[in-house]
This record gives structure tokens, C-alpha cells and sequence, in this order.
């Protein structure tokens, strides 16, 4: 029946072939954009656990930190205090002579 066509259907019908060639392109185009977005979408998914991991893990770090810190200051204290003791000892002696 394309034989017996004239000229201008011929012509549609190129003109709708190619449209739709075109618009089988851009499917596929999108179709592959699409996929890149879900797989870049599924790269940056794995990047926030993995940083929700890392600061879940600096602050169980810095509360260990803290405890040693604080473990520290009050062997600083103890230590301070045992010096105290030391001189209290020191001079209570002294203390008691002038008494007696």
C-alpha cells in the first residue's frame, strides 16, 4: 500500500518513524540516567551510614577519652591530697609538742 502512497504520506510516515526513533532514544537515555541516579543515590546512602558509623564511633572515643581524663584529674587530686595528708602529718607532731 506504500507503493500506491502519495508523496506526502511517505513523507509522514518517515517523519512519524523518525519521532519515534527519537523518542525510543530519549527513553533509553532516561532509562540510563535513571539508573546512574539510583546507583549514585545508593553511593551516597553507603556514605552516610558509613559516616554515621565513623561519628558514632568518635564519640564512643571521645566519651572513653573523657573517662580517662577524668580518671585522671582525680589521680591528680588523690595525689594532691595525699600531700596534704603528708604535710597535716608533718606538722600536727610539731603541733603537739608546742602543747605539750
Amino acid at each position: 500500500s506504500e507503493a500506491g502512497s502519495l508523496p506526502f504520506e511517505a513523507q509522514l510516515r518517515q517523519e512519524l518513524n523518525d519521532l519515534r526513533e527519537g523518542c525510543k532514544r530519549q527513553l533509553r537515555e532516561l532509562t540510563l540516567r535513571a539508573d546512574e541516579s539510583i546507583a549514585a543515590r545508593a553511593v551516597l546512602v553507603e556514605c552516610c551510614h558509613a559516616m554515621e558509623e565513623r561519628q558514632a564511633e568518635g564519640m564512643q572515643r571521645l566519651s572513653a577519652l573523657e573517662a580517662q581524663a577524668a580518671g585522671a584529674a582525680a589521680a591528680v587530686q588523690l595525689t594532691a591530697l595525699e600531700a596534704e595528708l603528708r604535710a597535716l602529718r608533718g606538722e600536727v607532731p610539731g603541733l603537739c609538742d608546742v602543747c605539750v
